[in-house]
């Protein structure tokens, strides 16, 4: 488990924890302090463990008077950990990535960030780079242009069970839903999964049920919010138009974020939360099995729920 903390409550989050629980959850390991110090950001933390149990950490951040950049530190107990370094050394405003693990242990990483470091929140693109066990390769631009407000479309990234890599992110001054992978050995130019009538696409989610790729996320739709998804056998190609899997989420007029979605698996059957937008912003739960979605319950009955993070077996 690793979170970040606002330590002196100045509204920045600068200190980033770790902890570990050897009892399926019932007890933790007091916090130890990963990230601190020189940091004046660090958050958004992403972790994963490698098949040697060697811990990876990434976080975006900035350090007093710097730009942020991604970081990230490594630790092969969880009590020691190396200095963060960083990913990549350019652009400004680098912020919300996300990680994944490959079968030879190759940590994969998408965010999102300005490309040339010029001008706020211009030039928003989706960035992609890999570290394999010794360093990171250069940033490559996935898409340029994805947005001009800093931060906004939150690229996701899943890794199958042959090392394919997909990553699914909001084309936001379309308002749409885009994919690109690596199946053919190099990533593809990135292809809108939603049709033309997207108004206000949301972040997406990705899992794999029965070697096909399911694609989930939110959007406005005649002033109403709905889940939709698109999905693909791996190695496939998209169905030409996606699917609706539920409606009632937000409003148009919601200016709020609208309802985030996420997406797990245990193989063949699928599981998805969303946050609804309206009245209390409750979470729902739908499941996936044998084709076909179930219709949404209620998991919370708290106002003003977050989304939280889910464990994935995909």
């Amino acid at each position: 488990l690793v979170y970040s903390r606002d330590e002196d409550f100045n509204g920045a989050y600068e200190n980033i924890s770790y902890r570990k629980s050897t009892n399926n959850g019932t007890t933790w390991s007091a916090p130890v302090s990963i990230v601190s110090g020189d940091f004046y950001e660090a958050a958004e933390p992403e972790i994963v463990v490698d098949s040697t149990g060697k811990i990876y950490v990434v976080f975006h951040g900035s350090l007093q008077g710097e730009e942020q950049r991604i970081f990230y530190t490594t630790s092969t107990n969880g009590v020691s950990w190396n200095a963060p370094l960083k990913v990549d050394d350019n652009g400004r405003d680098n912020v919300y990535v996300q990680i994944g693990m490959a079968n030879a242990n190759n940590v994969h990483a998408v965010w999102i960030g300005d490309e040339d470091g010029v001008v706020l929140g211009d030039n928003q693109s989706i960035f992609y780079s890999k570290f394999n066990g010794v360093s990171w390769s250069a940033r490559t631009a996935l898409y340029a242009n994805a947005t001009a407000t800093q931060g906004w479309p939150n690229p996701q990234i899943f890794i199958d069970n042959r090392s394919n890599i997909h990553v699914a992110f909001l084309d936001a001054l379309n308002g749409k839903i885009k994919y690109t992978t690596n199946e053919s050995g190099s990533f593809v130019t990135p292809i809108s999964i939603g049709n033309s009538s997207a108004v206000r696409a949301t972040i997406a989610d990705m899992a794999v049920e029965n070697n096909t790729l399911h694609v989930v996320w939110q959007d406005v739709r005649g002033g109403i919010g709905k889940i939709y998804e698109n999905k693909k056998p791996l190695g496939g190609s998209f169905n030409a138009e996606e699917t609706l899997i539920d409606v009632g989420v937000s409003t148009d007029a919601d200016s709020t974020s609208a309802g985030e979605t996420q997406l797990v698996s245990d193989g063949n059957t699928l599981h998805l939360f969303y946050r609804d937008s309206i009245g209390k912003r409750n979470l729902f739960y739908l499941q996936y099995a044998d084709s076909v979605w179930t219709k949404a319950v209620p998991v919370t009955d708290d106002a003003h729920m977050s989304m939280s993070s889910l464990s994935r077996r995909d």
